[in-house]
């Protein structure tokens, strides 16, 4: 199934930060889906999309030459544990000192 199939929103592509050590990037926007591969902290991933499912915001990513991936923004809540936040949006300072904004 393909991202627009979905409803998946295009964006102008975006830097992305892994803040969170060992975060897993997903086939499909679901936390059942199967687990393609782990990131390290402070890993940087070019985001191609976005989609709201429930309560969780995912990130589409890029992995490879045609190979794309999911991750979720801020981690669920979960029982004696906060939420966090899994990864962060990074804006680029061109030569001229202004930041890069997304069109958003």
């Amino acid at each position: 199934m393909k991202a627009v199939e979905r409803g998946c929103q295009q964006l102008i592509p975006s830097i992305l930060k892994v803040l969170e050590d060992n975060s897993s990037i997903f086939a499909e926007p679901s936390l059942e889906s199967h687990g393609l591969v782990r990131m390290p902290a402070g890993h940087v991933l070019l985001n191609t999309g976005s989609e709201e499912i429930g309560s969780l915001m995912w990130s589409r990513v890029l992995l490879g030459a045609q190979k794309y991936g999911w991750i979720v923004r801020v981690s669920p809540p979960q029982m004696g544990v906060p939420v966090n936040d899994i990864i962060i949006r990074v804006h680029i300072m061109p030569k001229n000192g202004n930041p890069i904004k997304n069109a958003k």
